[in-house]
C-alpha cells in the first residue's frame, strides 16, 4: 500500500507536474495538491480497511480479559497519549507536509529564491524497498 503510493504515485505526480510548477506555480500548483491528496485519502482509506478490524479485534478480546478492567467497559490503560494522531507520522505524514507545504499560493522554494523545494519521494535514494516475504 505506501509502498506504491511513496514509489509510484507520488513520485510520478511531481514528475508530471514539476515542468508546470516551474513555469506557472499559480496556476499549477492546486492539480499537483490535489492529485497527492486523493492518493494518500485512498491509502489511508486502504490502511483502515486492512488495520481496522485486526484492531477491533485485539480491542474486544482485551475487554474480556478481566484483570485489564477496572470497571464494566473501563480497561487499564498503560501508555501515553501520542500530541498528533498517527497519520501525521511516518510516510503519510510526510506526504501530508509536502501537500500543506505546496498548497500555498507563493511557489515553496529553497534559500535565495530559484529553486523548488523538492519532495523526499522524488529522489531515487528515498525510494522505499519492500521486504522480501
Amino acid at each position: 500500500m505506501l509502498v506504491p503510493l511513496w514509489n509510484v504515485t507520488c513520485k510520478k505526480a511531481w514528475e508530471t507536474a514539476r515542468p508546470g510548477l516551474i513555469a506557472d506555480y499559480v496556476t499549477n500548483h492546486t492539480p499537483y495538491v490535489g492529485a497527492l491528496a486523493v492518493a494518500v485519502a485512498e491509502a489511508e482509506k486502504a490502511l483502515s480497511d486492512v488495520v481496522g478490524p485486526p484492531k477491533l479485534e485485539v480491542s474486544a478480546t482485551l475487554d474480556k480479559q478481566p484483570g485489564l478492567m477496572l470497571t464494566d467497559r473501563v480497561r487499564k490503560v498503560f501508555s501515553a497519549r501520542l500530541s498528533d494522531p498517527l497519520v501525521a507520522f511516518g510516510l503519510i505524514g510526510k506526504i501530508r507536509d509536502h501537500i500543506l507545504l505546496y498548497s500555498d499560493p507563493a511557489p515553496p522554494t529553497l534559500p535565495g529564491g530559484k529553486e523548488l523545494i523538492v519532495p523526499p519521494f522524488a529522489f531515487e535514494f528515498n525510494a522505499l524497498r519492500p521486504l522480501p516475504n
